[in-house]
């Protein structure tokens, strides 16, 4: 195709690519999006294991056994506010070692093999934690399963920051936002199903009450080591190899009965890439950490990317993690406490399905600026409530955090997925997903750490005015994405290489048409690779 380029370099926007229907880009990359929907089902133990920690501290043998007399003198029993921080901080301690040590994992040795090697970790590590009532004290079992869930935590921050790499390599632009928010609904259901679990024993006072819901985990440690028995070897990493060869195998699986020799398949579309991105001289081997900042585009697109990975926490996520607990501190039954939990997570799974569709026809940007805010604003009315105290503020309360998991879970919270996974250039994708998913741990366990000293009647005594706390998170997050976010939806690595090296401000990425505007598999630098 000749193009009729002007001095300006703006094209007319023709990718009709950008017009299909959500069925139509799916249908059209079906395999492709099978397998990355497969590979972010490894977000399943994630989902559990954030709410086993907050939801097994309100189940009342686990309680006895690791727990402490109630200071108020009820009769009853709470977990020390030390221990509920250090284990609600535990498994983000080991998933930011995890998701560094993958970063540069995946590169070395393959993204493959990553996950695999991960995956037996992480099953062999729940032992630890399942064995840790056996301690003699209650600060040696407190401690014992501390280290077991940091050492879970370490395997399981590899296979998600691999998992998302991996994903985000493999599909093309139209289709790969939507496939990657799937991380998101994956998360919501092994939550629902930890809150299941751990309410099918809630009135059993014996050991199996808490050791069941810990055995659930080895369940969910099979489904990375099942993955690798099928799952090739990432055909981009095989290509910065220069393993051509088995790269082309690994699409051909990949893609199945699609894969076809007419230029249009995923060999010759990631390889273009990958020529494109060597010409700068630098050895895919030699890429470190530090290359994510080096230039002024890659330091940009990395600060984007470390952002919108903290989302989750500044929206409330690591408090919705809690519900059970911190219901059952306002004055709620345990049993109630753990359905409205599920209530909320059920209604988060089905609008994150929402948010997967969403993303396919509304931008980024506005699913994060739009869906932030009345979060916002429900954590605000929530602050209000608190302070009148009444019998009822424990449902309301709860009303407004089930509420604000469904908003986040259609627009913001899957809408960050898909800015991580899109943001990064390929040749850094690794290291990137790795540091992202460590800013994620890492404020993840900052704020699961100090929140029960916050809200734990033991310490802070905060309750439902910590809704306050989180008004103001959730507005930080929304200025921050207002000022630092672009619009990116449908936009292919060319275009977006051309729109951060222009240095364009984060407004003008929406309208912006240059050379990058035409069709990809038609663009001059695309050509010129082939």
């Amino acid at each position: 195709m000749k193009s009729n380029k002007q001095d300006t370099g703006f094209f007319p926007l023709t990718n009709s690519d950008k017009s299909n229907s959500f069925w139509t880009k799916f249908t059209e990359n079906r395999r492709l999006c099978l397998w990355g929907i497969a590979l972010a089902s490894c977000a399943l133990v994630r989902g559990y294991e954030t709410s086993f920690v907050g939801n097994i501290a309100g189940d009342p043998a686990f309680k006895l056994m690791f727990g402490i007399p109630d200071p108020s003198g009820d009769g009853g029993y709470i977990i020390p506010s030390i221990w509920l921080s250090l284990w609600s901080a535990s498994s983000a301690i080991g998933s930011l070692i995890g998701s560094l040590i993958g970063g540069w994992s995946q590169d070395a040795v393959g993204r493959k093999w990553t996950i695999g090697v991960a995956g037996v970790i992480q099953a062999a590590t729940v032992t630890i934690s399942f064995l840790a009532d056996q301690a003699a004290t209650t600060d040696a079992r407190g401690g014992i399963y501390f280290v077991g869930k940091v050492a879970q935590g370490i395997a399981m921050g590899a296979v998600m920051c691999t998992s998302q790499a991996y994903i985000s390599e493999i599909l093309p632009s139209s289709i790969r936002g939507s496939v990657v928010s799937t991380l998101a609904p994956f998360t919501v259901l092994g939550q629902i199903i930890a809150a299941l679990v751990i309410k099918s024993q809630e009135d059993i006072m014996e050991p199996i009450a808490y050791r069941l819901p810990m055995a659930t985990q080895w369940i969910f440690s099979a489904i990375p080591l099942a993955l690798v028995v099928f799952l090739p070897e990432s055909p981009a990493w095989l290509m910065r190899k220069g393993r051509f060869q088995q790269a082309r195998e690994a699409c051909l699986k990949l893609e199945g009965p699609k894969f076809s020799d007419d230029g249009n398949n995923a060999y010759d579309r990631l390889r273009a890439d990958v020529a494109r991105e060597s010409e700068d001289g630098d050895k895919f081997d030699e890429i470190s950490y530090l290359d994510l900042f080096r230039r002024r585009s890659d330091a940009r697109r990395t600060m984007i990317v470390l952002f919108a990975s903290t989302i989750p926490e500044l929206f409330g996520l690591p408090l919705f993690g809690h519900t059970t607990y911190f219901a059952e501190l306002l004055g709620m039954e345990a049993g109630e406490a753990t359905t409205l939990y599920i209530c909320g997570a059920v209604g988060g799974f089905i609008f994150s399905l929402l948010g997967f569709y969403l993303l396919t026809r509304v931008g980024r940007r506005r699913m994060l600026v739009f869906g932030l805010t009345p979060v916002a604003l429900l954590w605000l009315a929530m602050g209000i409530a608190a302070c009148f105290p009444s019998v009822s503020i424990a449902w309301f309360v709860g009303a407004v955090m089930a509420v604000s998991i469904c908003i986040a879970s259609a627009g913001p919270w899957p809408a960050s997925y898909a800015v991580v996974g899109e943001t990064s250039t390929l040749k850094l994708k690794a290291k990137t997903s790795g540091l992202a998913w460590f800013t994620n741990y890492l404020t993840n366990g900052i704020f699961g750490f100090f929140l029960p000293y916050i809200y734990n009647s033991d310490a802070g005594n905060l309750g439902g005015k910590i809704g306050f706390v989180y008004a103001a998170f959730t507005s930080i997050g929304v200025i921050g994405c207002w000022l630092l976010v672009p619009e990116m939806k449908d936009r292919s690595p060319i275009e977006l290489d051309e729109m951060f090296e222009a240095r364009l401000s984060t407004r003008k990425f929406r309208s912006y048409l240059g050379h990058a505007a035409i069709p990809e598999e038609e663009h001059p630098l695309r050509q010129a690779n082939s």
